[in-house]
């Protein structure tokens, strides 16, 4: 009797280890699907307050003090470069994204990129994490994205799940531009992807 009481609980034991076993495995095999569900471009939803395009023209080099607080009005067309997007993470999970910046093509010379200030900041004008230095980056300075030398990469940030972010993009001509008689202009097309 005491030998079949040892196989008993033995016999016990095992099927207890497996059924812990097979839940741990049905678990960890759920959450692994749960978090790659959502294809990364699925991932945020972008709302431009206008347009996704900025450009200006070579009228008025600008400060860089006088630049920063550029909201889109106030001054003629061309000289200041200015949007707002807001970016919401609709999944439950933590998102990173990049905002993009790509040069287009305009109807006029174009501007060389050493001279195209980008600043951007929060919906309460503070500069977002890595324009809070003292001296604002040019286009041309920012890194490339996947090698494509006229698509940069302007920011990089992280969003908790459910929430939103409002990003304000100034651009504005660098006062170390040099006027000329020829009309010339710069064009970037905003975006914004999940990694």
């Amino acid at each position: 009797m005491h030998l079949q009481s040892k196989r008993a609980n033995k016999l016990v034991l095992i099927s207890i280890t497996l059924i812990v076993v097979f839940f741990v495995l049905i678990y960890s095999n759920y959450r692994k699907n749960n978090n790659s569900s959502i294809p990364a471009k699925d991932q945020l939803f972008i709302k431009y307050d206008d347009v996704d395009i900025i450009e200006i023209e070579n009228k008025l080099p600008v400060a860089d003090a006088l630049g920063k607080k550029f909201n889109g009005e106030g001054t003629e067309d061309g000289v200041q470069g200015y949007l707002e997007l807001s970016v919401k993470n609709i999944t439950n999970k933590k998102v990173k994204y990049e905002v993009l910046g790509t040069r287009l093509p305009t109807d006029n010379k174009q501007i060389s990129d050493n001279y195209i200030k980008i600043y951007l900041t929060n919906e309460d004008n503070s500069p977002l994490n890595g324009f809070d230095l003292n001296t604002v980056p040019v286009f041309h300075s920012f890194p490339n994205y996947n090698s494509n030398t006229t698509k940069k990469v302007l920011y990089t940030g992280v969003l908790a799940g459910n929430d939103s972010e409002t990003i304000k993009v100034h651009m504005w001509l660098s006062d170390n531009y040099r006027i000329s008689n020829d009309t010339e202009a710069f064009k970037i097309d905003i975006d914004v992807r999940a990694k």
